[in-house]
């Protein structure tokens, strides 16, 4: 009975979606220069990739992936500050990337993983939090 359930544990292996293995390929060859990543994770469709920092003036020159596109784009989401838009061809797969200044709280630095100190000096100017969004691209 014991090895049944070994062998039938076995089958059960959970595998990922096509497209979610495409977004996070397109997700491991960016990076923020001078920013250390501090959380990633779903946020429904799309894969979030968070960094902190020091302040930039353009941001978007800091981004590095192979095959990235990035345009520069104003506007908000709530707090926080939509920066660029743009795309990443990578070998199996294209996905769309957003770039965001992020605005911060208490609850939403427990969230990222940022500690009281990190925190305090985002609060005084010192570091800045950046998000890099990555979406499937369908063509």
């Amino acid at each position: 009975m014991l090895l049944a359930v070994l062998v039938l544990g076995g089958c059960g292996v959970i595998s990922r979606p096509a497209w979610q293995s495409e977004v996070m390929e397109c997700a491991s060859t960016a990076t923020i220069t001078d920013y250390q990543e501090v959380h990633q994770g779903w946020e429904k469709s799309q894969f979030e990739v968070a960094y902190v920092g020091p302040p930039s003036d353009d941001p978007m020159e800091l981004v590095q992936a192979p095959g990235m596109r990035l345009e520069k784009a104003d506007g908000s989401i709530g707090r926080d500050v939509f920066l660029a838009e743009g795309s990443i061809r990578g070998e199996n797969s294209r996905c769309l990337v957003y770039l965001s200044r992020l605005d911060i709280g208490p609850a939403r630095s427990e969230y990222l993983n940022i500690d009281e100190n990190m925190a305090a000096e985002i609060a005084r100017g010192e570091r800045e939090v950046l998000e890099l969004s990555f979406i499937r691209y369908r063509e």
